[in-house]
């Protein structure tokens, strides 16, 4: 990610380092499901 952030309070910062996390596993997710969903189907 490699962003900085800037939040006052140490809970604010930390929520924000999990949701910043939280979507970025998603997003990844959701790439490599369909990769796979991909290999699947030309192989039919």
């Amino acid at each position: 990610m490699g962003k900085r952030l800037r939040s006052i309070g140490e809970t604010r910062t930390k929520s924000m380092i999990v949701v910043q996390a939280t979507v970025y596993n998603l997003r990844r997710w959701v790439t490599l499901d369909a990769r796979i969903e991909g290999r699947g189907a030309s192989s039919a």
